[in-house]
């Protein structure tokens, strides 16, 4: 009866069967799953869905860690090139005199590279645990609605998982861009006086633009991140990606974030415009009237910038997220987590 209950744990779950090849892992899940009763019919329909929502939590635990602390990672040892592509990203002037002159100018204040680094990462990583752990959890339970296709199936839970990450994500990049742009002093700073002045939605500015970016980008990294390597695993001849080693994993993280980024530069262009202009200036059609307004005054290259920056730091850093993440589950499965 043990071995058929572990059978059906393993099967259900997202992680990989090794995981739960263990009495301790299928008695910890055991024990979750069968609580205490409510204690009348009143309570059974809100007991029923939180007990329900626990074990999705507990056979999700890896890749929600996971997800946490490979984003954390990625993110801060790459900040310094997304700061001078937030910065390239809201420079007004033409040509290549503008870039070198915002080079220059961050290079020489090396401290200045890591302004807002504080409220990126509380809002990164909590941000990485929600999108990349849902992700799982809903690219397993559509599984039940799309056996047959497995790369609508990767798409629709990258949409779903960034979705459920993006309303954390939404206040800290508002924070990040601003601090980035020189507009306040610290975190603190920005924190009080966009509350003070916007409000709860001055976080929210701009929320439209970061989800019209974060949603494509999210569907074609994690399919091309998916299907690279898968091909590379049919390629290389071996019974399963979990069998790829870290500068494999590397190598095909990468190339999924460069390509990513590369494809998404315009999206995150208006992304930056939208949060740092002044909420006056908003309203229904904000990210319209940003677009119309931008090829008009500084043309079609204008979307294209920080192009080079934002690649250099997209493509290293899915490679570090990557490594991190697969690693992270790799440890955490070996230690019965």
């Amino acid at each position: 009866m043990a071995r058929r209950a572990l059978a059906v744990v393993a099967l259900s779950s997202p992680l990989p069967k090794r995981c739960y090849q263990g009495r301790i892992a299928f008695q910890s899940h055991k024990r979750l799953a069968t609580v205490a009763k409510p204690p009348n019919d009143l309570f059974r329909p809100i007991f029923e869905i939180w007990r329900n929502f626990v074990s999705v939590l507990f056979r999700a635990r890896i890749h929600l860690l996971s997800g946490a602390v490979a984003r954390g990672v990625s993110v801060f040892v790459m900040y310094p090139v997304d700061t001078i592509k937030t910065r390239l990203q809201l420079e007004t002037r033409r040509g290549v005199e503008s870039y070198w002159s915002v080079l220059r100018k961050m290079l020489s204040k090396p401290r200045n590279l890591y302004w807002g680094v504080a409220s990126t990462l509380i809002g990164q990583v909590p941000y990485g645990m929600l999108t990349f752990g849902s992700y799982e959890i809903y690219k397993n339970w559509l599984a039940n609605w799309f056996r047959s296709s497995s790369r609508l199936r990767i798409v629709l839970a990258a949409i779903m998982g960034d979705l459920t990450g993006s309303l954390w994500l939404c206040p800290s990049e508002v924070v990040k861009s601003r601090l980035q742009a020189g507009q306040y002093a610290n975190t603190w700073d920005a924190v009080g006086k966009i509350f003070l002045s916007q409000g709860l939605k001055g976080f929210y500015q701009g929320y439209i633009g970061q989800i019209a970016r974060d949603i494509p980008f999210r569907a074609i990294q994690l399919l091309s991140y998916e299907e690279l390597r898968w091909r590379y695993r049919q390629w290389k001849k071996v019974s399963s990606v979990e069998d790829l080693s870290n500068v494999e994993n590397l190598l095909v993280g990468l190339v999924a974030g460069s390509f990513t980024a590369a494809v998404t530069t315009p999206l995150d262009v208006l992304k930056t415009r939208l949060m740092t202009q002044p909420m006056s200036t908003g309203g229904r059609w904000a990210a319209w009237n940003c677009a119309r307004q931008l090829f008009q005054q500084e043309g079609l290259p204008a979307f294209w910038k920080g192009l080079g920056p934002r690649v250099f730091y997209i493509g290293p850093s899915g490679a570090i997220f990557f490594v991190v993440y697969e690693g992270m589950k790799k440890i955490l499965c070996t230690r019965r987590f």
